[in-house]
């Protein structure tokens, strides 16, 4: 084949092409980018580096992505802005110290953590491994949470979401939000806590916004979800949960009911299995403030529903449930106030068959 000193020229000016148009990526130090962070297996305290670039990060706008990997810190306070993506599974925040906290964010809004492992397993205090305080539109999505010694996640007048994570082996409740301000905790996975899985609850009289908790799967633990309302709050909906295999803690409050709300609350198309203790309790012995139960299966649970029915306690609708394989299926009045106060754990009283509409399997 001949080779023309045209065809030359044109490939040769297609390579100068080529190289002018190649992309080039752009350095840490360029543009304003925050510093990388490499993982180095938990070996040594990457808490100073991990602040700086997170903080770097947060000033440009720009996510910090960690590597898989292990990286050893203490607590991590996050700015407005902040965006932590990493592997979910393999990019993981280890707690170096007994405190066992990882994340602390206060009055800030537009927080992301995404894809990351936050293991507070090394930890000792009653600290929760994420603490959040007064955050607008905080977003958890597709974390672990493994091994708080005191809750998982604790959030205080919070905005936001908690989704797709897994939360596990913490000591007391796996997520708290008090004072919610527009909060949905969704397709969280939650098991082997010591106490309570999903607790909502008001800190003092006043209106809160709504909570959201639905399509979740929490297993092994002493309460499903509860939902304190009774001083005042915007409407809860708890829906579509999956809740089973609870128990009673050996203390003064044993708990081992699958779901409890007190007031302005939707209970609606949940599954709870395999429970000591209630099934669904609507209010708490004085305190019930229009409650809608319907839709829920519920089996294998000592007493199906409770409810108070003293007064003052307000209004509830309840139908539509099925209940099978209950001792009791319902328990209301004088008899609700008797289970509560003696939590079921320590003692089984003796009730009258008028007291209970007992089949083996009952819609209510």
């Amino acid at each position: 084949m001949t080779i023309h000193r045209r065809d030359v020229i044109l490939a040769s000016l297609g390579l100068g092409l080529a190289l002018v148009a190649r992309p080039r990526w752009p350095r840490a130090h360029e543009e304003g980018l925050p510093p990388r962070v490499a993982p180095d297996g938990g070996r040594a305290d990457q808490t100073a580096a991990l602040q700086h670039a997170a903080d770097a990060a947060a000033k440009s706008g720009t996510p910090l992505f960690l590597p898989p990997g292990v990286y050893a810190t203490s607590r991590l306070r996050l700015q407005s802005g902040t965006h932590l993506v990493g592997i979910p599974g393999r990019s993981i925040l280890r707690a170096h110290t007994k405190g066992g906290g990882l994340v602390d964010i206060a009055s800030a809004k537009d927080i992301r953590i995404e894809g990351l492992v936050l293991d507070g397993r090394s930890g000792s205090s009653d600290g929760a491994v994420l603490v959040a305080t007064e955050v607008e539109q905080l977003e958890v999505v597709k974390c672990t949470v493994l091994g708080a010694s005191g809750d998982g996640l604790a959030l205080g007048r919070v905005s936001g979401r908690i989704a797709d994570c897994d939360v596990s082996g913490c000591r007391n409740k796996a997520l708290v939000a008090e004072d919610p301000r527009g909060l949905e905790v969704a397709r969280d996975r939650i098991h082997d806590c010591g106490d309570i899985g999903v607790l909502v609850r008001r800190s003092n009289a006043g209106e809160t916004g709504s909570a959201l908790i639905a399509e979740n799967v929490i297993d092994r633990v002493a309460t499903g979800i509860a939902v304190d309302g009774q001083v005042g709050a915007r409407l809860a909906v708890v829906q579509a949960n999956l809740i089973r295999n609870l128990f009673f803690r050996k203390t003064v409050d044993p708990r081992g009911s699958g779901i409890a709300v007190e007031a302005d609350g939707v209970v609606t198309g949940n599954v709870i299995e395999n429970v000591p203790g209630f099934g669904i309790v609507a209010g708490r012995v004085r305190h019930l403030r229009d409650v809608r139960v319907t839709e829920n299966i519920v089996r294998n649970a000592y007493i199906g529903i409770g409810i108070p029915a003293h007064r003052p306690a307000g209004s509830a609708l309840i139908t539509g449930n099925l209940i099978s394989g209950a001792s009791y299926p319902f328990a209301e009045d004088r008899l609700f106030a008797a289970l509560a106060s003696t939590g079921l754990g320590r003692t089984r009283p003796t009730f009258r068959p008028s007291q209970f509409r007992s089949s083996p399997s009952i819609r209510l």
